[in-house]
């Protein structure tokens, strides 16, 4: 069993092996996922359940009252926050002298990891902002809450295996809005303030002007401080560096409160207006002039239909292109070189013209079956969730385990969707094949948890 004597122990020793096999209260240690400043986050097990969680514990030797408050605070708002883009939480405790959370396992990268890690690269323009987008969408939502996250950049945002969804985790710097204070359903307890006097709060390449000095020219930190944050890791992934370099804080603070940030553009150019103008929207320095969390996400939907219609155009024209090829080369068959192949040429590329891929009965492309669940995804954001779920059992019917996970999800009694009875049965049968499906580690596990969560809140289904 784990403890504090241990956990300090192990912080002096650089050779220390980890905690794998040790158990902390229910939870077994499996490996270790990462480490901040003041937390460490470990892949664990439930002992008797059997389901994968992400267990963050409090990871100082001997943590004062003030951080053992804040670790908390962040368990706390957690549970009051319901989203698909931010990290679920489903415990909060101590034992043997160390405060721990248990929190949703989202097996996946980090975008920071996306980007700069083996194999990294630029996401393309639209997944770019599908991703902005999510994100944008979960923040606003906290800050409706009255949530400010203050501490939004690449390493925080993780990427779903299998699923692609983006996650917004750590809220270890979180701060309730005093005039929102008790809005939400059991909010009471939960401080109203965490500041530091004299600290930097965040972290410095993605932190707004106002995170440099509070209190100061900028005024106080607040929403627009994650617009800033999210601006900023939007630069990231469009340009791979953060808007602002430097190698001392000292530096980067005098770059940040008096330089304007480079357009995304003059790195590189290829980068659509509208995107380096929506980047910039949310990089001025006064927060007064940054645009909302809600008009970015606003200004994202925006952008992404009018990048899906021109990916769209684009597709339109190389079709074209290929049938006008097939078309001459079957005309030069018959005219010229195997007129009986020629003809059978001729009726697969008029058949193939006049055919659709749209259909449950026809065999749809990999790559028809993925656009199936994208676009069911949309829906899903947009809270449509009747049609969202018409494109996934479309996709599923093909075994797609994303479409088959996506399902299970919206019949699960445990996620109700407006306009979708729950089913528990139809949720578990579905969760199972997706499992069974699985192209990965990461969505197989999400799966086993998610059929570990139904068989405890309905034990009659494993009868």
């Amino acid at each position: 069993m784990l403890d504090r004597r241990q956990l300090s122990q192990a912080m002096r020793d650089p050779h220390h092996k980890g905690f794998a096999g040790e158990t902390l209260g229910r939870y077994e240690i499996l490996s270790t996922i990462g480490r901040g400043g003041a937390g460490q986050v470990f892949r664990a097990k439930h002992t008797e359940l059997g389901s994968l969680v992400a267990l963050k514990v409090l990871l100082q030797q001997d943590p004062s009252e003030e951080a053992v408050n804040r670790f908390r605070r962040e368990g706390r708002v957690l549970a009051q926050l319901k989203h698909p883009h931010v990290v679920g939480i489903s415990d909060l405790g101590e034992e043997n002298g160390i405060p721990y959370l248990v929190m949703e396992l989202i097996e996946g990268q980090n975008l920071f990891s996306v980007v700069r890690g083996p194999g990294g690269r630029l996401p393309e323009f639209e997944e770019t902002v599908e991703i902005t987008l999510a994100i944008a969408q979960a923040l606003d939502y906290c800050h409706t809450s009255g949530v400010f996250h203050r501490d939004v950049k690449p390493n925080n945002i993780l990427i779903e295996h299998g699923t692609q969804r983006p996650v917004l985790t750590d809220f270890g710097l979180v701060k309730r809005d005093p005039n929102t204070q008790g809005a939400a359903s059991g909010s009471a307890g939960i401080s109203a303030t965490i500041t530091h006097a004299g600290r930097l709060v965040g972290t410095p390449s993605f932190m707004a002007p106002e995170q440099f000095d509070p209190g100061g020219e900028f005024g106080d930190p607040g929403p627009k401080s994650d617009v800033w944050g999210l601006g900023a890791t939007l630069y990231f992934l469009l340009t791979g560096q953060p808007p602002f370099t430097s190698e001392n804080v000292v530096d980067l603070f005098t770059s940040v409160t008096t330089e304007d940030v480079p357009a995304p553009r003059t790195v590189r150019p290829t980068i659509p207006a509208a995107l380096d103008s929506v980047c910039l929207a949310c990089l001025q320095r006064s927060p007064e002039k940054r645009i909302s969390m809600h008009e970015l996400a606003q200004r994202l939907e925006r952008l992404q239909g009018g990048l899906k219609e021109a990916s769209t155009r684009r597709g339109m024209k190389q079709a074209t292109f290929v049938v006008v090829a097939l078309l001459a080369l079957v005309a030069l068959d018959l005219t010229v070189f195997n007129p009986q192949r020629g003809r059978a040429l001729l009726h697969r590329v008029t058949g193939g013209a006049a055919g659709s891929a749209g259909t449950d009965a026809d065999p749809l492309t990999p790559d028809q079956i993925k656009e199936l669940v994208k676009q069911g995804k949309d829906h899903y954001e947009a809270a449509r969730f009747q049609e969202a779920l018409s494109l996934f059992e479309r996709a599923a019917a093909h075994e797609s385990s994303a479409a088959l996970f996506w399902v299970a999800w919206l019949h699960d009694p445990n996620r109700e969707h407006a306009g979708i009875k729950p089913d528990p049965a139809k949720a578990l049968d579905f969760y199972r094949r997706a499992s069974v499906n699985a192209e990965d580690e990461g969505t197989r596990t999400r799966c086993e948890k998610q059929i570990a969560k139904l068989l405890e809140t309905h034990p009659e289904l494993g009868r």
